[in-house]
């Protein structure tokens, strides 16, 4: 009797003993599934280059643009679009870029909060799901191939992490509405920055927050547009366009005529490169050259910019048209910058009275070209002392 129990005590601890080890198994050894988080938040407008028509044509630049994407998406239909405008215009050059955003948000717009704060990848999703739905502001380089002295990082919404896909979803100012970029790539973007700029973010929400995301969950989902044959074939262009930009405004002028040449040497210019963006690199080009006084080179780019500046409104392909809000109320389908340089170059070779003619010709077109009006009236002083 005893030895039966005995075999049985022994039996049980085998029976154990095995469980354990199949538990062991299982839980140390068998391939774990690892939860994926995809998420992109719905609804939230693209405003850039690629869409710059009615209300959104008064965001001019990217800081500006992005700005105005999260209020939109935050308040939809409910922003002074010129105050954001005219806010940005007024203290770009006053404050960094960063302090720029606590500022507007804080004397502006006092029914939002905004935070800086900084994120790895993994920490985005803590804004990026179905529950917060948040979209991220943040600066970025442009592209892998920036040069380090371009510290031209422009702005964009982050609104979609594609963890399966090892890709993050953005709005982008240059190129694009829901222009995704890798993990691998968007870490290497953010090796072009200062370190005190990686990885760093703005949280922009409004301060009833909670009963905001109710009304925001019983929007109808919009499936966002499919990118443009503009934004995918001239992404290239785009790229180079902004550092270029970014160059020429830090007066890298090497810097900006290399990136320039690219633009306009690439095979899709003609074709895919549309109005506004093209008058405005080659009349750039042309300031460019100027500064290095290539008078020649100056004057090609810039007669090349004036024989295609007109319906720069107009439809392009697939790209909707640029509208000038700086200008004229009734002229919003060309630029008055190719016609300030070309008045440069002509005070540059003392030929006063077409100098003249040329600023005039701009502020026909934009009466509030202030380059072109102190230019005028320095030409205007040059050409009474031969009288």
């Amino acid at each position: 009797m005893e030895n039966k129990k005995n075999n049985l005590i022994l039996f049980i601890a085998i029976i154990v003993f095995l469980g354990a080890l199949i538990l062991s198994w299982y839980l140390f050894f068998k391939p774990q599934t690892v939860k994926v988080t995809d998420y992109i938040i719905p609804n939230v407008p693209y405003v850039g280059i690629h869409n710059h028509k009615g209300l959104l044509s008064y965001a001019g630049g990217d800081t500006e643009s992005a700005v105005t994407s999260i209020l939109e998406y935050w308040n939809p239909g409910k922003n002074n679009l010129t105050e954001i405008n005219r806010y940005f215009s007024q203290y770009r050059k006053t404050l960094i870029t960063g302090e720029l955003i606590i500022n507007f948000i804080n004397t502006v717009y006092d029914n939002y909060q905004v935070r800086r704060v900084n994120l790895n990848i993994d920490e985005i999703k803590n804004y990026i799901n179905s529950q917060i739905r948040t979209p991220l502001f943040l600066f970025l380089s442009i592209d892998t191939d920036q040069p380090l002295k371009v510290v031209y990082h422009p702005a964009s919404v982050l609104i979609g992490i594609k963890e399966s896909e090892q890709k993050l979803v953005f709005h982008n100012f240059w190129l694009g509405n829901n222009y995704e970029i890798t993990f691998n790539e968007f870490n290497n973007l953010q090796e072009k920055m200062r370190p005190d700029e990686r990885n760093t973010y703005f949280v922009i929400q409004p301060k009833d927050f909670k009963e905001k995301l109710e009304t925001i969950r019983q929007r109808p989902i919009i499936s966002y547009p499919k990118r443009t044959s503009i934004m995918v074939e001239g992404e290239t262009m785009f790229k180079n366009y902004g550092i270029a930009s970014g160059a020429a405004y830090l007066s890298l002028n090497n810097i900006a005529i290399d990136y320039f040449s690219r633009v306009v040497n690439d095979a899709k210019f003609d074709s895919y490169f549309p109005p506004y963006p093209k008058v405005s690199v080659l009349y750039s080009f042309a300031e460019v050259y100027l500064r290095q006084r290539n008078i020649a080179s100056a004057l090609k780019y810039v007669q090349q910019a004036i024989e295609l500046n007109y319906d720069l409104d107009r439809e392009f392909k697939d790209w909707p048209g640029y509208e000038i809000r700086t200008n004229r109320s009734d002229i919003i389908d060309r630029i008055s910058g190719p016609y300030r340089v070309l008045g440069d170059i002509y005070r540059e070779l003392k030929d006063f009275l077409k100098a003249k003619e040329a600023y005039q010709k701009a502020l026909e077109i934009n009466p509030f070209n202030s380059n072109a009006q102190h230019n005028l009236q320095q030409v205007e002083l040059e050409l009474a002392k031969k009288k």
